[in-house]
């Protein structure tokens, strides 16, 4: 755990010293819900992220995400690289993220890596995870009535213990460097295979 904190510490150091973009946003949810799970008890959460980027579209980034879960609090910290394939819009996606939580004072901590692809508004990136768990999440991306964003998800993961299928519709809408939208989840993963219906609002910085 120190190693990786160091990893991390120094890596966002050097990033930071050529790093053109910086962003943080907070949100505000009304769920926590991660591929098709809910993380909070079906209650609100107050979400942190940060990133530093080489450029706009393309280099190396890293960043952190923070939220309220059911037990403590869930700090994400994740990095990769992005790059076009010449000068088209199709870009590659390739990095890791750790998962760590405060209920066990960060003892464990999950890990994975993922390589994906982007085409404007949709793309398709494969997880993989320890355990041998595999997550594979398909996503795509409308403009409907003028100024309002339709985005769809399918995801589905791949384990010994936990296969199924989560599906999502997003409707948002942006305000300047304020966008609120609704989510509705629906997962087949577990006994119960619920879906899940949530409001946020998202304030970039």
């Amino acid at each position: 755990m120190k190693k990786l904190i160091l990893f991390t510490l120094l890596f966002f150091t050097a990033l930071s010293s050529f790093a053109t973009e910086r962003e943080l946003s907070l949100t505000l949810t009304s769920n926590y819900v991660f591929r098709g799970v809910t993380q909070t008890a079906d209650k609100a959460a107050v979400q942190a992220n940060y990133q530093l980027s080489q450029n706009k579209d393309s280099g190396f980034y890293a960043g952190f995400f923070a939220s309220n879960v059911s037990a403590g609090a869930e700090v994400d910290v994740f990095g990769g690289l992005k790059f076009k394939f010449g000068n088209s819009a199709l870009e590659m996606d390739i990095g890791a993220i750790e998962y760590l939580y405060t209920d066990n004072k960060f003892k464990d901590f999950y890990h994975e890596l993922y390589a994906g692809l982007q085409y404007e508004k949709s793309y398709i990136k494969y997880y993989f995870g320890e355990k041998e768990a595999r997550y594979l999440d398909i996503g795509t991306g409308f403009t409907v009535l003028g100024s309002l964003d339709l985005l769809l998800h399918f995801g589905e993961v791949f384990n010994s213990t936990d296969n199924g299928n989560d599906f999502s519709i997003s409707l948002q809408k942006e305000f300047s460097s304020v966008v609120l939208g609704a989510t509705a989840t629906y997962e087949d993963k577990t006994v119960d295979k619920k879906s899940k219906l949530f409001a946020f609002i998202k304030k970039s910085f």
